[in-house]
């Protein structure tokens, strides 16, 4: 991959050409506006949104020592270990802005997030250090998938751990929320910058709360929900490949679940005492894009109740949701989903009032619609009505005339024939992905002493198998399965 365009030229996230599902840009509360330059392995920042959509050149450059430098790991500073240091990323994927305007970035293939501390008063427009890790226990010279080393960690895994993070957010409180790709499920940190807060856990880079497994810090992987009404590991309180995570003003929690084509929101998972029905806990609350929690494939009929590898997830200041439906190739949005989810009207209320005129007549026509089990024999409580004659209740006999509208007979309501659903047709394995010319890794430039070059192919389906097959190739190439990734594959050439 090469690019020599500078400030102005971009090549953002393909998951065709890079490790990363997805790459978010944000906004921080200035109006500066960052983008994550995915396959240069860099973040460029902008003054503002409207000078990027009118061409202006990025002010300033994360990542890379100047705009022309592009590659991967590419840190040159005192102490980096080959160029991995708090100068470098490497295809780096989502990023969020926490209120003092600190920019968080989710560096996908070196395994962790950085923390760079307010960008734009740092007086410098490239080569700015981080000044906190997560998903590397403390160390910037570090990148291995699950590389932690705290106590209780089991294989590397732990609450300071991460593999491939694709996406980041902070609420309100400034906690940080990191979608944890690789490991299937979103870690939470306890105000990371400020020790002083009192929250439990506050100050550090160890996660606090874990979603998508069942409280466990030390588990990783899809569909591990244990639920009474789980089907196969798959529910509320399961997740698989996560990439993307928002955070409303309420402290509600959203989460794109790619892997489960579907989005989960929780309802104000830090706070139990909220008030909100399921508050306090890592159970999902409404559920998007399925029928159902234990439902997670792809819709063959597209309509606006269906997801299909959903990458993105972004809230506004007035609690719409907007979810990237990517394998659809559409946004799609959903006015204050909480607000339209919550009210669910009774309308079993509405008949009671009828039977208030004179109880003692009215009981015997009320038993007839209450034997009617369906509520199309609510034409028949109009006959109740007839109770208007109560006029002439005054005389004796008129009781008698009152029974003659119940011999009515109501008509039986004809059952309803139940519809048998279409099965989902299962998906039939086989087919060929094939490459029309051939894969290059670009030139190398004039003083550039050479560096390893990877090549990534992952499959984005979680129930197929990758097979790959490498027609030619010279060496030295070689292939392998990635850590922690059964459904990639990683190949490289070394100079």
């Amino acid at each position: 991959m090469e690019n020599f365009g500078g400030a102005q030229a971009l090549e953002l996230a393909d998951p065709s050409s890079t490790n990363v599902t997805a790459a978010n840009p944000t906004i921080d509360a200035n109006g500066h506006l960052y983008v994550p330059d995915t396959a240069n392995s860099r973040v460029l920042g902008w003054t503002s949104a409207s000078a990027f959509s009118n061409g202006a050149p990025a002010a300033l450059v994360i990542g890379q020592p100047d705009f022309f430098s592009f590659a991967c790991d590419d840190g040159a500073a005192g102490g980096d270990v080959n160029g991995v240091g708090p100068y470098s990323l490497c295809e780096p994927g989502g990023v969020a802005i926490d209120g003092a305007g600190n920019l968080y970035v989710a560096d996908t293939v070196d395994n962790r997030v950085l923390e760079f501390a307010a960008p734009f008063s740092s007086g410098m427009s490239a080569g700015q250090s981080a000044s906190k890790v997560f998903g590397q226990n403390g160390t910037f010279t570090t990148v291995a998938c699950n590389d932690g080393a705290a106590g209780g960690d089991v294989s590397g895994v732990g609450p300071d751990s991460l593999c491939n993070p694709n996406g980041t957010a902070l609420d309100a409180s400034r906690n940080l929320y990191v979608a944890d790709y690789g490991n299937g499920r979103v870690l939470e940190y306890n105000t990371p910058l400020d020790p002083s807060s009192g929250e439990t856990g506050a100050g550090d880079t160890n996660a606090d709360f874990v979603f998508g497994q069942n409280g466990s810090f030390i588990t990783a992987g899809c569909s591990r929900g244990t639920a009474a009404d789980d089907v196969s590991g798959v529910g509320p309180d399961s997740l698989c490949e996560p990439a993307s995570v928002a955070a409303d003003s309420d402290g509600n929690i959203y989460i794109g679940d790619a892997g489960d084509n579907r989005t989960l929101e929780y309802n104000a998972p830090l706070d139990p005492s909220s008030g909100e029905t399921g508050a306090g806990d890592a159970n999902a609350d409404p559920v998007f894009g399925q029928s159902s929690f234990i439902a997670t494939h792809c819709s063959g009929a597209v309509s606006a109740d269906t997801l299909c590898t959903p990458n993105g997830v972004a809230v506004d200041g007035a609690g719409n949701l907007y979810i990237a439906d990517s394998a659809d190739s559409r946004v799609l949005e959903y006015d204050h989903p909480r607000a339209t989810a919550t009210p669910t009207p009774a309308a079993s209320p509405t008949p009671t009032p009828t039977p208030t005129p004179s109880p003692t007549p009215t009981s015997t026509p009320a038993s007839t619609p209450a034997s009617t089990p369906s509520p199309t024999p609510m034409p028949s409580a109009t006959a109740t009505p007839t109770a208007t004659a109560t006029p002439s209740a005054t005389v004796t006999p008129t009781p008698s005339a009152t029974a003659t509208p119940a011999p009515t007979p109501t008509p039986a309501p004809t059952p309803t024939p139940v519809s048998t659903p279409t099965p989902t047709p299962t998906p039939v394995p086989g087919g060929r992905l094939s490459v029309a010319s051939s894969l290059t890794f670009g030139p190398v430039g004039i003083g550039v002493s050479p560096k390893t070059e990877v090549l990534k192919v992952h499959n984005l389906h979680r129930r197929r198998t990758l097979t790959v097959s490498l027609a030619a190739w010279r060496r030295p190439l070689r292939c392998s399965r990635e850590r922690g990734r059964s459904r990639s594959l990683r190949c490289m050439r070394s100079p």
